[in-house]
């Protein structure tokens, strides 16, 4: 299963995962919360979901979660205040997420 993992600088760790899902555990990681975003969820059919397998945050409020999203495959999940909320991008090119990180 793929998923993206990371620390924020704030200490929390950020899960998306292979179906759309994004977590977050905050603290010393021993409870983990659900966090809503816009990505499509797996419904139980392997292609329905957005698979998010890329997270970077730049600072305590800004972050972005890559993967396979939307339904062009072209399109990336991000926050300006630290997870709270996440909205769409469209990137502004063709190519897919995960190329622009290798």
């Amino acid at each position: 299963m793929d998923c993206a993992l990371a620390f924020s600088p704030a200490g929390d760790l950020w899960l998306g995962t292979s179906d759309g899902r994004v977590y977050v555990s905050r603290g010393e990681s021993k409870t983990w919360s659900e966090v809503e975003t816009p990505a499509r969820q797996d419904d139980g059919r392997a292609i329905s979901g957005d698979r998010l397998t890329l997270l970077r945050f730049f600072d305590t409020e800004r972050a972005v979660l890559a993967g396979a999203i939307g339904a062009d495959r072209d399109e990336v999940l991000r926050t300006e205040d630290g997870g709270a909320t996440w909205t769409l991008a469209k990137l502004p090119h063709e190519e897919q997420p995960y190329e622009l990180a290798t």
